[in-house]
């Protein structure tokens, strides 16, 4: 591991601890309950003395609902007891004397303690009044600490604050300023907002980039002052600062009732060797493109001219391998690399991919020790540092990536030792994408022992061993961590392993009960050859099934499923000026939308659906619109382009505008309930929206492709997606945890859930359609009458007719016996 992660990783550990140790609590809050209590009893005694009601002299409600006793309160009180002293000196028998004055000698030393608290609450206020000025004076933030403090008054979950502070380079050969600062700020919030949102339930997280004042930045001595404003507010600042030919990466955090920060170098980079790195790859690069230019007969002269730079830098590189070849240090001298927008393009995604790390890191271990959340950023691992050339520096995040998570699994197994089995699986699977699957067969193993442990059985160094091992204890609560097990060893190549594993499985299937079993049989076919149907539904009515195709002639076509069936269409739509898209019915059979893609834009067209007649057109996406979906009321209509938009059926106006995909959103549907959206995309990830709020809800990420198809279980419980990686994948939403993934040997195209929740249908590129058991993942049946791929599905709300779209222009019509 590189000297810099080997800093970072030591100086983050205990960051790590102080987080996990973290007590929350208020101590004027108690102290101030306290007084009120005791002043509170104090008059009450002496009120049943006097026969006084408190409630008329509204003592009660004055102490009570006063937050602080002014001065002026003060003396009304001492009054008030002085008051109901006089009355029971003069009207008491001499038998309470003694009580009495033991009571009015308490009263006095409480009044003392009262007058002195007030004036060494004042006093203290007005000694810190200068220091208060002096701190907004110097404030570093753009924001006033009222606009931080008052944005997180009545959140559930209190978000992870943080701000970058990354400085300016000079570039002394070309005298330029290489502004890093919007480049990392714009990645952060990239990452942030896709796998940590403020809106999020779970791991919120509050970016504000560029909240920091370089002029007025300060560095400890600024993060001395936030801190004393911003104590109650869990903060994470990353800053940076250059010193030479180094980079120095800090890390300012304090968390919820942390009584001090914590400041810490992390690691300290060497950017100008980063940037020398980066020239030498494309002067090697350029070594190649000049042995071609000499090839085709190119002057020396010529070659010199093209290659620019790369030229020069290719010259310089020959120099210092010669230099090293006869043990000379190439440090020692003075060889100097032209850099240009490509190196510091390339030191930008190495500092990128720092802050993500690290911001991911402490978003993870902030939330997993406050709420018990499971950490994401393993899963993240791969594409974050995906961009990062250099296998050397990627091994070594992945290190530390390993080493924080471990540290983190060990304090919290203290207490919750039951949960180090899940976690260390779901980091073993999530490192087995990297190129060096050493991490992944670790935590694998570390699982395996865990499990083990907590079960009380023998563990050994063989890992086959310790999978027939764990065959004692297996119950069908295990099936999810075989599976993802099964599925890390089948990508690690263990085949071994993943045919115990299989054992396994079959022992946890074998204790439960096989679910009932059904047959679809072919009845019927549709041959269009004028046009391919590029989407089917099929309508609610189930005395009078119809099924709706739109098709890249530009028209909606309907078709009567009877006994009597007729492969010719009974109705055809036509209006739109471009290739149908997508369509959408509505839960009772009235509504149809359809979109198409005309040359100029895109359009959505909402028809009567029993009348076949166009009630009004939508416009607003100027892209393709890959998918459409109606409410459950049928009142509002949500669209998927490049963005998602919600429209009111009613007026035709959009009402909102979703943002949080990064490509094409081919999948969309509405939960039953009609509260969240679900939707699938071209950037592999399924996400759910809350249709009113706008709010982000959750994100689910595993698909290695696009996103083709989701839908949702009649409960609302579970998600099943389908991706052109081969997987149908079924998510449980509560959770937000993969339940299962199972596989077809071709991209998967479409994906049903049964009304019952007993099935899902899934059609793929292999030219077959599969029937899988929701609850088991068992598979039932397969449609294999096929020649071609198959790339849409529809299903009759009975659950009985399905019908689908192959590529070679046919639909076939499926009943269930």
């Amino acid at each position: 591991m590189t000297p810099w992660l080997q800093l970072l990783l030591e100086a983050i550990l205990p960051i790590v601890k102080s987080i996990a140790y973290a007590k929350i609590s208020d101590l004027s809050t108690e102290i101030f309950q306290e007084k009120q209590h005791q002043a509170l009893s104090l008059l009450k005694s002496v009120a049943s003395e006097t026969q006084i009601d408190l409630n008329t002299q509204n003592l009660k409600e004055k102490i009570v609902k006063s937050p602080e006793i002014s001065g002026k309160e003060i003396e009304e009180l001492l009054q008030i007891f002085a008051w109901l002293i006089e009355k029971t000196g003069l009207n008491f028998p001499s038998k309470t004397f003694l009580q009495e004055k033991a009571l009015q000698q308490q009263l006095v030393v409480e009044n003392r303690e009262t007058l002195l608290q007030f004036a060494s609450y004042q006093r203290e206020t007005t000694l810190k009044l200068p220091e208060i000025k002096k701190i907004i004076e110097n404030w570093s933030l753009r924001l006033l600490p009222s606009q931080l403090l008052e944005s997180h008054l009545n959140r559930n979950s209190i978000p992870l604050l943080i701000f970058v502070a990354p400085p300016p380079i000079k570039d002394d050969s070309h005298s330029e300023i290489c502004e890093l600062e919007s480049q990392i700020n714009e990645g952060l919030r990239k990452f942030l907002t896709t796998n940590y949102p403020l809106k999020s339930q779970v791991r919120p997280t509050e970016f504000l980039g560029g909240a920091l004042d370089a002029n007025l930045f300060r560095g400890e001595a600024s993060i001395k002052a936030l801190s004393g404003i911003l104590k109650s507010e869990p903060t994470l600042i990353l800053d940076s600062e250059i010193s030479g030919d180094y980079l120095y990466f800090r890390l300012a955090y304090w968390g919820l009732a942390q009584e001090s920060y914590t400041y810490q170098t992390l690691l300290q980079i060497p950017y100008r060797e980063l940037l020398n790195t980066s020239a030498k790859n494309r002067a090697r690069k350029w070594q190649e493109t000049q042995t071609k230019l000499l090839e085709l007969g190119k002057t020396i002269a010529e070659i010199k001219r093209l290659g620019g730079e790369n030229y020069d830098n290719l010259t310089v590189l020959a120099e210092e391998e010669e230099l090293q070849q006869a043990g000379i240090d190439p440090r020692d001298l003075n060889l100097s690399y032209q850099i240009n927008s490509q190196d510091w393009e390339y030191l930008n995604r190495v500092l990128i991919a720092c802050h993500c790390l690290v911001a991911g890191w402490m978003a993870d271990i902030y939330h997993l020790m406050k709420n018990e959340i499971s950490p994401q950023l393993p899963q993240l691992l791969p594409d974050l540092i995906k961009d990062i050339p250099d296998e050397k520096l990627i091994d070594d995040l992945a290190a530390a990536t390993v080493s924080i998570y471990q540290n983190v699994f060990e304090m919290l197994a203290i207490s919750q030792f039951s949960l180090l089995p899940e976690l260390t699986i779901n980091l073993a699977y999530s490192l087995s994408y990297l190129p060096n699957q050493i991490w992944a067969n670790q935590q694998l193993d570390m699982s395996l022992a865990s499990w083990l442990h907590l079960h009380q059985l023998p563990v050994v160094s063989e890992r086959v061993q310790n999978l027939q091992n764990m065959s004692s204890d297996l119950t069908g609560s295990d099936e999810e961590y075989c599976q993802t097990l099964q599925k890390c060893l089948l990508i690690l190549g263990d085949n071994l392993a993943v045919t115990e594993v299989e054992k396994l499985l079959k022992i946890i299937a074998s204790q439960t009960k096989p679910p009932q079993q059904i047959q679809f049989y072919f009845t019927q076919i549709i041959a269009d050859n004028s046009a391919a149907v590029t989407s089917l539904a099929i309508s609610p009515n189930q005395q009078t099934l119809t099924l709706v195709g739109g098709s890249d002639d530009c028209t909606i076509k309907l078709w009567d499923l009877e006994k009597n069936f007729n492969p010719t269409p009974r109705k055809i739509l036509n209006g739109h000026s471009g290739k149908v898209l997508a369509i959408a019915l509505d839960r009772d059979g009235q509504i149809l939308a359809s979109s198409d893609k005309s040359q100029d834009r895109s359009y959505i067209k909402i028809w009567h659906f029993p009348t076949g007649k166009l009630c009004r057109t939508l416009f607003g996406h100027k892209k393709d619109i890959h998918s459409l979906a109606l409410s459950p009321n049928g009142q509002t209509l949500v669209s998927g382009s490049h963005k998602i938009k919600l429209w009111d059926l009613k007026s035709g106006e959009p009402l909102c505008t979703l943002f949080g995909h990064k490509e094409w959103v081919y999948a969309l549907t509405f939960s039953p309930d009609g509260e969240t959206i679900i939707s699938g995309s071209e950037d592999k990830t399924v996400k759910i929206w809350h249709p009113t709020t706008e709010e982000l809800l959750s994100v689910f990420q595993g698909h290695q492709a696009s996103v083709t198809s989701v839908t949702i279980s009649l409960d609302g419980s579970k998600i099943a997606s389908a991706s052109k990686d081969c997987t149908l994948k079924v998510w449980d939403v509560e959770t937000e945890k993969l339940l299962y993934s199972r596989e077809h040997s071709g991209a998967v195209y479409a994906v049903k859930i049964s009304p019952d929740g007993q099935y899902i249908f899934s059609a793929s590129e292999d030219k077959t359609i599969k029937i899988w058991h929701l609850e088991t993942g068992e598979l039932v049946q397969t449609l294999a009458d096929f020649s071609a791929a198959v790339r849409a599905l529809a299903l009759s709300p009975d659950g009985q007719t399905l019908a689908s779209r192959s590529q070679d222009n046919l639909i076939k019509i499926w009943r269930c016996f």
